[in-house]
């Protein structure tokens, strides 16, 4: 279940990313269809003596670093495509783009169910073992006490009788040095790790 929920997050997050690289390569496309328009514009200007150089040279520039980040986007978008071809064994032609329902419904904090979330499931199961392993280190602080109870029958030759026996033990345990105390620190501490892992599992869900 965890491993099926794993692959579907990967899934998803790898056609968000096409989706938003595909969107900044269309933005980069039109800034450097607009930055031509500019270089174009410099260049008349420029033969014509009514401007120097400088603003041709400048807008060569601008073209060349938007390029740039154009062949940035383009590789982080393939990186993308060949992640979710890897996950769903299928390499797309095309990607759909995202439903627009999608940024009209925001989940809140209150609406997750996370006892349905394999990964919360499984870091609550630790920290509820933890806590365990602290209530189990703290009891040997703690004597115990048992009863023993026994029934013994006396036979004689001028009469029989039953003697009740009842025994109270109490068993303490010794001074360690120092040892109890330490396992319940190392208890506690893993304890609190665990608690941790509870709430980055549930961190990982947003």
């Amino acid at each position: 279940m965890a491993t099926l929920t794993d692959v579907a997050e990967k899934t998803a997050t790898a056609y968000m990313e096409i989706s938003r690289y595909q969107a900044l390569c269309d933005a980069a496309q039109r800034n450097i269809h607009s930055l031509e328009n500019v270089y174009n514009m410099a260049a008349l200007r420029a033969n014509a003596g009514l401007n120097s150089s400088s603003d041709e040279l400048q807008a060569q520039t601008c073209i060349a670093g938007m390029r740039s980040t154009l062949e940035q986007y383009q590789a982080q978008m393939a990186s993308a495509k060949a992640q979710l071809a890897v996950l769903t064994g299928v390499q797309p032609e095309a990607i759909a783009a995202p439903p627009a329902e999608l940024a009209e419904q925001p989940v809140s904090l209150k609406n997750i169910d996370y006892q349905s979330i394999p990964l919360v499931l499984a870091a609550e199961n630790l920290r509820q073992s933890a806590q365990y392993g602290v209530e189990k280190t703290k009891a040997q602080y703690w004597p115990t006490l048992s009863i023993q109870g026994g029934k013994t029958r006396y036979q004689t030759s001028d009469r029989s009788y039953w003697d009740d026996q009842l025994q109270l033990n109490v068993n303490a345990p010794l001074y360690q040095g120092g040892a109890v105390s330490a396992q319940v620190q190392q208890a506690e501490g893993q304890q609190k790790i665990s608690a941790s892992q509870v709430e980055q599992a549930k961190l990982d869900v947003l």
